[in-house]
């Protein structure tokens, strides 16, 4: 089956969705900037998370300045033994997929 190419109507949803999101983040860093807290209380669930989507895409863009905490390292230490010592073993992403999909049917 042949992927379709977005029609103009999703390329202008996207379009709309974009410019919100950029309203909502700039609106928020002009409520940050004038308070001590950003009233999240006042924004609708789908600003919220439009608001979490742009927060995340800024945070993803630079990894590297996210520290990540000692606990992290220590259990992929532990995962790295499990595996090595033959405890546990590494499953195909579809597997996986389809074992999660039949234990929560």
């Amino acid at each position: 089956m042949e992927s379709q190419s977005p029609q103009p109507a999703d390329h202008c949803r996207s379009l709309r969705t974009r410019d919100l999101l950029d309203a909502v983040v700039h609106a928020t860093m002009l409520l940050m900037s004038t308070a001590s807290t950003l009233p999240i209380e006042n924004l609708s669930v789908a600003d919220k998370l439009l608001l979490m989507e742009r927060l995340w895409y800024d945070l993803s863009r630079r990894p590297a300045d996210i520290p990540s905490p000692d606990w992290h390292g220590e259990i992929l230490a532990e995962r790295e033994a499990a595996v090595r010592d033959g405890r546990t073993a590494f499953v195909d992403w579809d597997d996986a997929k389809e074992r999660l999909r039949e234990r929560f049917k």
